[in-house]
C-alpha cells in the first residue's frame, strides 16, 4: 500500500478497506451497466427526465474516456505499482499502448466522476434535500472509487485528482453539448453515431471504446 495513504488501524482500516473495495467494485464495471440501464428505463418508461440523465452520462462517459486515454499515452506516466517510488517518470507519448506508463490520470477516477457530475448538476432543479442526497450520494462513490485506486496501488494522488477534475469537466461539458443540441431522447427509429458506439471496461483502469459501421 503506498506509504502516503498511512496505515490505519483496528476498526478505522477494517472501514477503510470496506470503503475502498466498494469503490473498487463499482468502478470497474458498475459505471458503464449504471449509465446505459438508466438511459433504457427512461426510454422504456418515458420518464423524460431519467432519460436525460442517463443520456448525459452515457456522453459524459464517452467524452472523459477519450480525453482520458489521449492524456494517458501523451503524459506517459509510470505507475506506482512498477515506478519503485518515483512519482515524476514520465515519457512523452509512451503510454499509448503501454499500461506500466499510463498512470495519469486515473480512468476508473475520471469515468465515476464525470457521472456523479452528471447526477449531481441534472438534479438541481428538483427538491433540496434530493438534490443534496443524490449528489453526496454520487461523489461520495466517486471519491471512493479515486481511494480504492490509491489502496490499490494503481495510481498516485496526483493521477486521482487529475482523473476528479477531468471527470468533472467532461459531466458539465456533456451536460453543456446535450442541452444545446435540444436535449431530444433518443429513439429507436433514428440512426445516429451513439448507435453504433460500443462501450466496455478497460484493463487496469479507463474504459474500451468501439465502433461498427453495421
Amino acid at each position: 500500500m503506498p506509504c502516503f495513504l498511512g496505515a490505519p488501524s483496528g476498526g478505522a482500516s477494517d472501514r477503510f478497506h470496506t470503503f475502498t473495495a466498494l469503490g473498487s467494485t463499482v468502478g470497474d464495471v458498475y459505471p458503464v451497466e449504471f449509465v446505459l440501464g438508466l438511459w433504457a428505463i427512461g426510454f422504456a418508461a418515458h420518464k423524460t427526465e431519467v432519460e436525460r440523465l442517463g443520456r448525459e452520462s452515457v456522453e459524459a462517459l464517452i467524452i472523459s474516456g477519450i480525453t482520458t486515454q489521449l492524456i494517458k499515452g501523451t503524459v506517459g506516466r509510470e505507475r506506482p505499482s512498477s515506478a519503485a517510488g518515483d512519482a515524476d517518470n514520465y515519457g512523452f507519448g509512451r503510454g499509448f499502448g503501454n499500461n506500466a506508463f499510463s498512470s495519469f490520470p486515473s480512468g476508473h477516477t475520471t469515468v465515476a466522476f464525470s457521472i456523479a457530475t452528471v447526477m449531481a448538476v441534472g438534479t438541481s432543479h428538483k427538491k433540496p434535500l434530493l438534490h443534496r442526497t443524490v449528489s453526496i450520494v454520487a461523489y461520495g462513490i466517486a471519491t471512493s472509487v479515486g481511494l480504492s485506486r490509491l489502496y490499490d496501488n494503481d495510481h498516485w494522488a496526483s493521477d486521482v485528482l487529475g482523473g476528479a477534475m477531468v471527470g468533472v469537466t467532461s459531466g458539465l461539458v456533456a451536460i453543456r453539448i446535450d442541452r444545446r443540441l435540444g436535449g431530444k431522447p433518443h429513439r429507436a427509429d433514428q440512426s445516429t453515431w451513439i448507435d453504433h458506439l460500443s462501450i466496455a471496461p478497460g484493463p487496469r483502469g479507463g474504459i474500451s471504446l468501439g465502433y461498427s459501421s453495421r
